[in-house]
């Protein structure tokens, strides 16, 4: 249930970044927003792979089959909540860029998540 917990609040505090206004959001100078906003995308979506990794992948279950089953849905969200920004959440816009950034951030957690999930000190996070 902990980590069930975790990767809900994760997933949900996804979803409110994605439904801000986009007048709402600070402004940086153009330069500035593609090298910081792409790299925010990868580390949330690297987490949220991490956060549900931690639940579905336990013990025998994380091969890398399930994995990627988990990969997808994580990059999957990612991509909805991109069109729903086009779509529904005023003041935002669909960017491709932005899902590669998602999906930079998924499989690096994919390929590293044993590191992360057994860590001694960040292991924590994502196991009971």
């Amino acid at each position: 249930m902990y980590r069930f917990k975790w990767a809900l609040l994760w997933t949900v505090l996804i979803f409110v970044l994605y439904a801000i206004p986009g007048k709402d959001l600070p402004h940086f100078d153009w330069a500035d927003l593609i090298s910081l906003d792409k790299f925010v995308h990868a580390g949330i979506f690297f987490m949220h792979f991490l956060f549900l990794a931690g639940i579905f992948l336990a013990g025998s279950n994380d091969t890398f089959k399930n994995a990627l089953f988990i990969a997808l849905a994580s990059s999957l969200y990612g991509a909805l909540l991109e069109l729903m920004q086009l779509l529904v959440f005023e003041g935002r816009s669909f960017e491709w860029l932005d899902i590669l950034a998602n999906d930079t951030g998924i499989i690096l957690a994919l390929f590293t998540r044993k590191k992360w999930i057994n860590h001694p000190i960040f292991g924590k996070i994502f196991r009971p």
